[in-house]
């Protein structure tokens, strides 16, 4: 490490400073644009991030950021980095966001996926609401959770709609159809694809939903909500 590398000092939310070159730093794109920005004081503060979590993110940036390390080596230390229980995934999901690592992020949420291919809508809910219910949850790390729960393929999104809906569970639906109103589900929301503009043809066979209405009732449908398709 060079003498004229310049040092960062970040704190996590539970109070822990960690002080780290500024080259690992800026892996993390909020770092990255503070730095550009010039807007680095003399702490970084972390408020959604608590230094377990941090502790592991570093140890990422650490390892992906060694000269020598071949794609095999990698691989395999990604592979033991998300194999961890599910709360503890979900931390990491929260502390990507909010620092912004689409790399580590994209493995956890790929990661998320595999562990959820198997579970019923109802159980992938149960989830949401365990962590909807831990106490000392402020309201942005909710956020940053909600946006990893709806990072799921369109069709599970939208057996977890309808599950939603028939527990009448206004926070997941509301959430839910905020997703797919500005967002292609199963696709990063960095992409931001919107399916507002797209017609309901289109959004039936995404959704794998049948049309049972005959052209007549969908002529009178489209008349009577003539604001909508214009």
């Amino acid at each position: 490490m060079s003498s004229s590398s310049k040092f960062l000092a970040l704190q996590t939310c539970d109070g822990k400073e960690f002080v780290l070159d500024e080259v690992i730093a800026v892996r993390s794109q909020t770092i990255k644009n503070m730095v550009e920005d010039d807007c680095v004081s003399n702490v970084i503060p972390l408020p959604n991030v608590d230094s377990k979590t941090m502790t592991k993110v570093l140890e990422y940036w650490k390892k992906h950021s060694e000269e020598g390390v071949s794609k095999d080596m990698l691989i395999y230390f990604d592979k033991a980095f998300v194999n961890v229980h599910h709360s503890i995934l979900y931390d990491f999901i929260l502390a990507a966001n909010f620092l912004n690592d689409k790399e580590i992020l994209d493995i956890i949420c790929q990661e998320v996926a595999n562990r959820i291919k198997g579970k019923t809508p109802e159980e992938i809910l149960i989830e949401y609401g365990k962590k909807h219910s831990e106490e000392g949850v402020s309201k942005d790390m909710l956020m940053d959770f909600d946006k990893a729960f709806v990072k799921v393929h369109h069709l599970i999104l939208h057996a977890l709609i309808l599950d939603a809906n028939f527990l009448n569970d206004m926070d997941i639906l509301n959430m839910m159809c905020q997703d797919v109103a500005y967002h292609n589900p199963g696709v990063s929301s960095r992409r931001n694809t919107t399916i507002k503009r797209k017609p309901p043809e289109e959004i039936r066979k995404e959704f794998d939903i049948k049309n049972d209405f005959t052209p007549v009732e969908e002529e009178e449908i489209r008349k009577e909500n003539i604001w909508a398709f214009e």
